[in-house]
């Protein structure tokens, strides 16, 4: 005997659309940008127990079921925790997982913690690009190489322009095309995490016409050594680029310090 309509009806009844799930799920993604704003701007200082359930659902506007939700979101960013029968407390912005793109952000315009920030990203770049551009230098291609010389191009024009934003974005084409000629998705996923504070960090250190000078010549000794396939000098020319980029920045000279003592590792000299 075969189903008829009403048969066929009564099961897609029965089958979970999502659209609910996803409803309560985007409303729960509001209310924890809500709350994270709150933190942010002061209104909870770290170690601040947040209101009730009830208040916070009330103040929100939501049911406690999408709040909890919305509070998961903010334990998993690290910017809450919840301890059972005392309630739920800010913790301190240092313990905030950093590469969610919103404590990025966060942190980055905190005045206590945007030099701090701007450092590490600095510093953390050193530590990887060395290695990456030693990589780029064995594992390039013609088209990788047109990539490069183009994006190199392009800060010219910028420099010559006085234009900043051109010669950002073009300083930051050049180090995508030496990620891509690198081969490695490892590396380019961990770096498009942080990519908005990169960014902001290459704006920053990009202000003085004497920083955007050294780094077209930088970025030409870059290419030069990529293009010819030699990773050792590849490999010198990243860490002299990123160490000038300290000095440039004002950053204190232990950061360069240290680049220096553990970036050579990141690629052996043929």
């Amino acid at each position: 005997m075969s189903s008829g309509p009403s048969t066929q009806t009564a099961t897609a009844r029965t089958q979970p659309s999502g659209r609910v799930g996803d409803g309560r799920s985007r409303l729960a993604q509001r209310v924890a940008d809500r709350l994270f704003a709150m933190i942010t701007s002061g209104a909870f200082e770290p170690a601040a127990r947040l209101p009730t359930e009830p208040e916070l659902a009330a103040m929100t506007g939501v049911s406690r079921m999408t709040l909890r939700e919305a509070v998961r979101l903010l334990q998993v960013k690290g910017v809450v925790s919840v301890e059972h029968g005392r309630g739920t407390f800010v913790r301190p912005m240092s313990d905030w997982f950093i590469l969610d793109p919103a404590v990025m952000r966060a942190r980055a315009a905190s005045e206590r913690d945007a030099d701090e920030i701007f450092g590490k990203v600095l510093e953390a770049r050193r530590l990887v690009e060395v290695g990456v551009a030693g990589l780029a230098a064995t594992r390039r291609t013609a088209r990788h190489v047109t990539e490069m010389r183009a994006a190199l191009n392009e800060m010219r024009r910028g420099v010559d322009a006085g234009a900043i934003e051109t010669f950002t974005a073009a300083d930051v084409a050049f180090h995508q095309a030496v990620m891509r000629a690198a081969g490695n998705e490892v590396i380019a996923a961990f770096f498009m995490s942080v990519e908005g504070l990169v960014l902001e960090s290459r704006r920053r250190t990009s202000e003085a016409a004497e920083a955007r000078a050294h780094a077209v010549a930088a970025h030409a000794a870059i290419l030069a050594a990529i293009e010819v396939g030699d990773p050792a000098e590849a490999h010198r020319a990243m860490d002299a680029h990123l160490a000038q980029t300290f000095e440039d920045a004002g950053r204190p000279a232990a950061a360069t310090d240290a680049g220096r003592a553990i970036a050579p590792a990141a690629v052996d000299d043929p």
